[in-house]
Formats: structure tokens, C-alpha cells, sequence
């Protein structure tokens, strides 16, 4: 997540213009070393960013049936299971994942070309949309049917679950859905007292098991389940609904404008 944050703040437009704004008010005799601090930041900047410019560069594009195990990228459309609710409150749009805030969803989703589904666990991800707006909310979300690139570590499972196992998933999502209070209200506080009531609750419960069965239902359709999840080594894991030319020109051209920060800092440093 950390990576995550370093690698949208470095290349987004907000970042130059902060850095410009601390050198304009730093007092003269602290300025060269703030220079040697910025200069350091952006060339740490530009070798981050080329790095994510070869990986998405370097990996070529596969097709669901055709996929490797392994490290793949993909354009694909975003799904939800079926019979599944939206991922976020019920202010916002549908969405398959959404962030708003301090709240981020975490449930898994589907994945899907005109060949092949999988699943993708979104924990750990670099996502990459744009900033909506919804009744003067800000959100990022990603949206049923939408086009997005991947790139990840896809492997396959063969299995089917127990009724005891589905009851379990079941108590499992019930009880990821109680960790965000917010989203739950949202979701099936109907009287809007603030709380959930023994018919609510039921109602909750009705829901998660819907969204197991769906994926079940998904599962026993499958011969091999695909999943893609974060690699275990240093390898990130991306979603973005930014088209991927776009994405990687974005991350080369800031790899350039830092090093050349890193060039102009470093002799400004040195000069003063």
C-alpha cells in the first residue's frame, strides 16, 4: 500500500507543484539542503516509475482461456457474481470496487473477456481510475462492465465446497460486511435508526448467502477456477481502468520529468 501511494503521488501533477510551494517559503539558509532532500525524492521517483513503465511494457498481453501460470497482463471487463449485490454503499452507483474516503472495499470480483472468466482479489493492489463524482461525493470506483487492464499473478483451483463451507464463507463475508459499519446501514438499515434490528440482520444474512451461491454457481460452471492475486516477490499488482497506452506513457514521462528534477535540484544544490 505504501508503494502504492508513493507511486500515484510521484506521478501525479500535485506533486511538483507541493515541492515548488515548500522551496517558495523555505528560508535561504535551509534551502540547499532541502534541494539535496527534493533531488534525492526524484531520482528514488524516476527509477520507481521507469521500473512500473518496463514491467507494464515488458509483460505482453494474453487472453483468459489462453493464459499461463503465472505473471500475466490482461484487458478484460470488470463483473460482479452473480446474484451479488454492489460492492459499495447505496449512495454510490453499482461498482465492483470502490474507494471513498478512508473506506476501501475488499471483496473479490470477476473478471471477463469473450473467452474466459477468473476472479481477482483487489487486497494489496495498485488501482488506478479516475476521480467520480456522485451528489457532490468523491469516489473511485470501478463499474460493472467496465474495461480494465490487469496485471498480476493468475493461477488455477479445482474444487467444490461442502454445505458446512458454505456456511462458513457465508459467516465469513457476513462478518467482513460488519467491519464496515458505514457500508452495512447503508445497505440494510431500512427504518434508518441507526442500527439493525433481528429482521435486518436476516436480510444481511439473506444477502451474503446470494453472493456465495453466485459465486459457487460460478465456481461449479468452471473446470478451473482462475485466480489472480499479488505476487509473492516484489512484483506489483495493478488494476486500472485507464487504458494501459495511456498509463504507460504517463509513467514514462514522469520518470523524465523527475530525472531531470533530479538533475536541475542536484546543481541548484551545489550552486547555492
Amino acid at each position: 500500500m505504501f508503494l502504492q501511494k508513493l507511486v500515484a503521488t510521484f506521478s501525479s501533477l500535485s506533486y511538483p507543484i507541493v515541492v515548488v510551494s515548500i522551496l517558495f517559503f523555505t528560508p535561504a539558509s535551509n534551502l540547499s539542503l532541502l534541494l539535496c532532500v527534493f533531488a534525492v525524492s526524484s531520482l528514488v521517483a524516476s527509477l520507481l516509475l521507469f521500473q512500473r513503465y518496463r514491467t507494464l511494457s515488458d509483460t505482453p498481453t494474453s487472453m483468459l482461456s489462453s493464459a499461463a501460470q503465472g505473471y500475466v497482463s490482461l484487458n478484460v471487463k470488470a463483473m460482479p457474481f452473480p446474484g451479488s449485490m454492489s460492492a459499495g454503499p447505496f449512495d454510490l452507483p453499482p461498482v465492483v470496487w470502490f474507494r471513498r474516503f478512508n473506506v476501501t472495499s475488499k471483496d473479490y470480483f470477476m473478471l471477463e473477456d469473450d473467452l474466459g472468466h477468473c476472479m481477482i482479489d483487489p487486497k494489496g493492489a495498485e488501482i488506478i481510475t479516475p476521480l467520480h463524482d456522485r451528489q457532490q461525493k468523491w469516489f473511485r470506483g470501478i463499474f460493472p462492465g467496465e474495461t480494465v487492464y490487469v496485471l498480476g499473478m493468475i493461477s488455477s483451483t479445482n474444487y467444490h465446497r461442502t454445505d458446512a463451507q458454505k456456511r462458513s464463507a457465508t459467516l465469513g463475508l457476513l462478518s467482513h460486511w460488519k467491519n464496515d459499519q458505514y457500508s452495512l446501514l447503508n445497505r440494510f438499515d431500512k427504518d434508518g435508526n441507526g442500527k439493525l434490528d433481528s429482521q435486518e440482520l436476516l436480510l444481511a444474512r439473506d444477502a451474503a448467502e446470494q453472493v456465495i451461491e453466485g459465486e459457487l454457481d460460478f465456481e461449479y460452471e468452471q473446470t478451473n477456477t482462475h485466480n489472480i492475486d499479488k505476487p509473492n516477490d516484489s512484483r506489483p499488482l495493478i488494476i486500472s481502468s485507464i487504458p494501459i497506452k495511456l498509463l504507460i506513457r504517463r509513467y514514462y514521462r514522469w520518470s523524465l520529468i523527475h530525472l531531470f528534477i533530479w538533475v536541475l535540484f542536484s546543481i541548484l544544490a551545489i550552486t547555492l
